[in-house]
């Protein structure tokens, strides 16, 4: 891997630390999203200094083209990604239910109590 390259990869890492942790200092980004994130950040960095790991990994796993390897593990993290991001979504879907359904009885109690203050009202007198 040429010097450009080595450089550009660490330049990008470094980038997206820098992005994350603005992006955590004005929460917009919770901390499971910004570990996970870093983690990716620091793995550009390494792989960027270190690129000889990834044929490395493939001669354990007895793999025969290198880049297979690193397509293999982005597409277990995509996996991992969208799961979680599959819990988010149920989680808030059953909060947003549970709110809907107290907003509705909130609104039902609340006529129930205008009801009752104009009937306990008495009749104002005519002019």
């Amino acid at each position: 891997m040429n010097v450009i390259l080595t450089l550009l990869a660490v330049a990008t890492g470094i980038l997206l630390i820098v992005i994350v942790l603005r992006a955590m200092k004005h929460k917009r980004m919770n901390e499971f999203q910004a570990v996970a994130w870093l983690v990716g950040a620091v793995g550009i960095i390494i792989l960027g200094i270190f690129p000889q790991i990834i044929p490395w990994v493939a001669g354990l796993l007895d793999v025969w083209w290198p880049p297979a390897v690193l397509i293999f593990f982005l597409l277990v993290l995509m996996f991992f990604i969208v799961f979680h991001h599959a819990q988010s979504i149920s989680t808030l879907t059953a909060q947003l239910m549970e709110l809907s359904m107290q907003v509705t009885l909130l609104k039902h109690e609340n006529q129930k109590l205008k009801e009752k203050q104009k009937e306990d009202e008495p009749p104002t007198p005519k002019k």
